[in-house]
């Protein structure tokens, strides 16, 4: 099978993937990744080769990342899995696995967003984590190519922390996972002797510590 140039880009994916753990989509955009309030970075133009596309609709494929250009991700990465990003080599090549390919969009992206539905039926790593946050920041060329290979297996991640629930990122910032946020996140309380103690609001405690929620109902 040949492989062909599909898109082009920095490639990044939603919130929403890491928070559910699906992994499942991808897209290459223009910018880096920014926390809020602050100016993004534009690193690529990015490109997208419909024609290749949707010729590929709902086959199986495989799609390989090849690095054009590599910098330090600015995101911290899934506190829960304990992935941090790691920084390519300019030309590493990436096989991101064998799915069945799949396209849709989003209002945030430029470009059609990118699926690799696994064979086996699982909703969560259709991707493999470790190598996304490889690739997260990083300005890449994405091949595609037909095949007939075995469908890649459920990737070997775990959960460092509860499977669930809200960890200080730092600096005032949450991440969850498989949780709607409630209606209070409780700080930490630390008692520090003499009738004292210390309050640390949400967000701000060691990176990775749990946060407490209180529904509305209690």
């Amino acid at each position: 099978m040949t492989k062909t140039l599909l898109a082009h880009g920095t490639l990044s994916w939603s919130g929403a993937e890491r928070r559910s753990d699906r992994y499942g989509e991808i897209y290459l955009d223009a910018n880096t990744y920014t926390l809020p309030g602050t100016n993004p970075t534009v690193t690529a133009t990015p490109s997208y080769n419909k024609f290749v596309a949707n010729g590929m609709l709902n086959k199986r494929v495989r799609l390989t990342a090849k690095v054009i250009a590599s910098r330090v991700s600015g995101h911290i990465g899934d506190l829960f899995l304990g992935i941090k990003p790691s920084q390519p080599e300019v030309g590493e090549e990436i096989d991101l696995g064998v799915g069945t390919f799949e396209q849709g969009s989003v209002e945030w992206a430029t470009a059609p967003v990118i699926r690799l539905v696994p064979g086996d039926g699982r909703e969560v790593f259709w991707f493999d984590p470790n190598k996304l946050y490889r690739l997260h920041d990083q300005t890449i060329d994405l091949f595609i190519e037909e095949t007939t290979d075995d469908f890649s297996p459920r990737p070997n991640v775990g959960h460092q922390n509860e499977p669930e629930g809200f960890v200080s990122a730092g600096e005032g910032y949450i991440q969850a996972k498989q949780a709607e946020l409630p209606t209070k996140l409780l700080p930490a309380v630390e008692r520090i002797g003499d009738g004292l103690f210390l309050m640390t609001p949400p967000g701000w405690g060691k990176v990775g510590s749990v946060i407490k929620a209180q529904d509305e109902e209690n």
